[in-house]
Parts: structure tokens; sequence; C-alpha cells
């Protein structure tokens, strides 16, 4: 069975290495021009990265969602991959919900999917 280290952090994480980074995604798009809360930590780069992603609707921020993208230099992350999760809508965030987005995070880093 693989071994899976998890570090939980809220601010810079920029300078974190590790295989993966996990962002929790809300779902839609939020204030118009305002990133979500835990993508603005990540800065522009992965800001950019996240909006496209909405913007193109290659995933919607949705319970269960999720979506792995190669982490390229101008993500500016010095992680191999960028793994980003739906949350649902935030007002509906709960802790059973936020356990469950743990459980599939686990999942998700070790290549299962989510």
């Amino acid at each position: 069975m693989p071994t899976l280290e998890v570090n939980c952090a809220s601010g810079d994480v920029n300078g974190m290495k590790g295989e993966a980074l996990v962002i929790g995604v809300f779902q839609g798009d939020g204030e118009k021009g305002k990133p979500q809360a835990g993508v603005a930590a990540c800065g522009q780069g992965v800001i950019k990265a996240v909006e496209r992603v909405l913007k193109e609707k290659w995933m919607t921020g949705k319970v269960g969602e999720s979506l792995t993208l190669p982490a390229m230099p101008e993500m500016g992350i010095k992680t191999g991959r960028l793994i980003l999760m739906g949350l649902g809508a935030e007002e509906k965030v709960t802790p059973e919900s936020l356990r469950a987005f743990g459980a599939r995070l686990g999942k998700a880093a070790v290549g299962g999917g989510a």
C-alpha cells in the first residue's frame, strides 16, 4: 500500500515541495475579478490556471469533481502536479463534507482518482 504524507496549510504555498498541491475549489465563479480564498494564497500563476479551468468549464467545483494538471513553470509552484477538487457551494460546506473531501483527496493523491 502506498504511503501518503499530507500537509495542510493556509497562506503562501508557493515554497512547498511535494508530489502534488491540492486545492479545494468552490462551485461557481465567485465574485467576478476576485479569486476564491483558497486559490488566492497560491499566487498569480495558480490563480490564472484555476480561472481558466472554471472559464473553460473543465470543472465547475461540484462535490466529487477533480482535475489534475501537470505543474507548469508559469504556475510558480514546486510540486509535480496541481490537483483541483470540487467543494460544492461555499455556503453548503459542512464538517462532514470536509471529511469526505479529505477521503477523496487521499484517493486522488495516490493516483486513484477522486
